[in-house]
């Protein structure tokens, strides 16, 4: 039976065309099978296809035939397309909406993170040496109206030595014997004509200190401390007057093992209150 095109009407002498030769058109494939059924196409699975089959099977004592070996690469053709076009519709779909509840828990997380980062910033805020808030000028002020007095030390201490009471310094020292361990606290303070002679000062003293360890105390515009043999010492600077403290323990038999900068610092921390903005 001669075929014609469906679209412009063209004989088809060529049964297995699969194109009509005048206007393109795709000849239905229906008319092909109808017109030679047995030359229709079919997949047949070529032999290195099935070896991984042939593999699995021979290992389970599983026997195929023909029919067998084409149902079973079928199956595993269909497997794989179904997982791809499982990946392929994934891809596609819109992101999975979130739950009420875990709308919730992302917002807790989220406050909790904000809440951390607040206190991590007020943590350093707190840490901030008086430096940061004590205004960095030249002082005029008596020195002598910023020092310790026996008054600001407990009972049993009493003044020792000669103070020296100037202009631009001033220093004294105040001690106490406990049986036979004599317990020393010294103060020196110094005002500087500018503040650069000061920062440079106070530089010079803490770059001298090499054979112990320094730390930061939160004290004036700058200051730092440490602890040596038989001392503890502080030392700060305010605008352009640094002052040092040491509380010193002499004699043989002393226990040094008890000192700490806060011994120092307890008394620099009166003298810092006393200097006035």
């Amino acid at each position: 039976m001669a075929k014609f095109c469906p679209e412009c009407g063209n004989p088809i002498n060529d049964n297995l065309a699969l194109f009509c030769q005048k206007c393109g058109t795709k000849l239905p494939i229906t008319s092909l099978d109808m017109e030679h059924p047995e030359k229709s196409k079919k997949v047949e699975p070529k032999n290195e296809d099935l070896s991984a089959t042939h593999k699995l099977h021979d290992f389970l004592g599983i026997t195929e035939n023909k029919e067998t070996k084409q149902r079973n690469l079928r199956f595993g053709i269909d497997v794989i397309d179904n997982f791809l076009n499982s990946i392929e519709k994934g891809a596609k779909s819109p992101p999975k909406k979130r739950s009420t509840l875990e709308w919730i828990a992302i917002g807790c997380g989220g406050f909790i993170l904000l809440i951390i980062v607040l206190a991590f910033i007020a943590g350093l805020a707190g840490n901030l040496s008086s430096a940061s808030l004590a205004t960095d000028k030249v002082y005029n002020q008596d020195l002598s109206s910023m020092a310790l007095t026996i008054n600001d030390l407990p009972t049993g201490w009493e003044t020792h030595g000669t103070t020296i009471n100037t202009n631009d310094h001033y220093d004294s020292e105040f001690i106490q014997i406990v049986g036979l361990t004599p317990y020393v606290v010294y103060q020196d303070i110094t005002r500087n004509v500018t503040i650069d002679d000061a920062k440079t000062s106070y530089l010079l003293k803490k770059g001298g200190i090499t054979q112990f360890k320094i730390e930061t105390v939160n004290l004036g515009n700058e200051g730092f401390g440490y602890v040596n043999t038989d001392s503890s010492i502080v030392v700060f600077r305010v605008g352009n007057i640094i002052v040092t403290t040491q509380y010193g323990i002499g004699g043989f038999g002393a226990s040094f093992s008890s000192l700490s900068i806060s011994n120092a610092q307890q008394y620099a921390a009166i003298i810092e209150e006393r200097i006035q903005s």
